[in-house]
C-alpha cells in the first residue's frame, strides 16, 4: 500500500513537472530553439465583404483565428493541424478550403455567365408594307440571366464564409498550441 502511494504521488508530480514547465529554465540557445519550433494562435474577426461597395451590405464578421509557427511565420489551418499530430482536423481543413474555393470558383462562372446571357438581345423585323419595316429588339434571356448571375453571387458569398470559418474554435487551437509547445520543452530539455 505504502509503495503504491509513493508511486501515484511520484506520477502526480513528474505529470505536473512536465505540464508546468516553461522556457524561464531554458538557456538562451534552448530558448532560441523553442522560439523557431513554438506554435502560437491568434484571435480574429474577418470580413466576408470585400468585393465590392455593393457586396458591403452583405458583409459578415466571422470570429476565427490565426496561427503562426516560430517568431513570425504565418502558416494555415491546415499545416498547423498536421504540425500538431491533428491528421484528422487537418484533412477536414483541406476538404473545407477545396469546397469552398469550388463553390466559388463556380459561382464566378455562374455570375458572368448569367450577365452575358441576360444582355443577348433578340431582333424581330416586321415588314409593314410599302417598303417599311419595324424592328423590335427583345431581351428573353434577361430573366434567366438575372437569375444564373444572382445565384453566382450567393454561391460566391457562401462558399467565402465557408473559407472563413474555423474547424476548430479558438480556445481549442491555443489548448493544442500549449500542448504541443509543452512536448517542445520537454524535448529541448532532454
Amino acid at each position: 500500500m505504502k509503495n503504491t502511494i509513493i508511486l501515484v504521488f511520484g506520477l502526480i508530480l513528474s505529470s505536473t513537472f512536465v505540464f508546468s514547465q516553461s522556457i524561464e529554465n531554458l538557456t538562451t540557445d534552448q530558448k532560441k530553439e523553442y522560439n523557431r519550433k513554438k506554435l502560437t494562435v491568434e484571435k480574429v474577426s474577418e470580413s466576408s465583404g470585400n468585393m465590392g461597395w455593393y457586396w458591403g451590405f452583405f458583409a459578415k464578421k466571422v470570429d476565427t483565428w490565426r496561427a503562426f509557427k516560430g517568431l513570425a511565420n504565418q502558416i494555415e489551418a491546415e499545416e498547423f493541424f498536421r504540425i500538431s499530430g491533428y491528421t484528422e482536423e487537418a484533412n477536414t481543413v483541406k476538404k473545407n478550403l477545396e469546397d469552398a474555393n469550388s463553390k466559388i470558383g463556380m459561382g464566378w462562372v455562374l455570375y458572368l455567365g448569367g450577365l452575358v446571357v441576360s444582355i443577348i438581345p433578340k431582333t424581330e423585323t416586321e415588314d409593314l408594307g410599302y417598303g417599311y419595316s419595324y424592328d423590335t429588339v427583345t431581351y428573353p434571356y434577361f430573366l434567366p440571366g438575372t437569375i444564373a448571375w444572382a445565384g453566382g453571387l450567393w454561391l460566391v458569398y457562401d462558399g467565402m464564409l465557408k473559407k472563413l470559418k474555423p474547424v476548430a474554435p479558438y480556445q481549442s487551437a491555443a489548448d493544442i498550441a500549449e500542448e504541443y509547445n509543452n512536448g517542445i520543452i520537454a524535448e529541448i530539455t532532454r
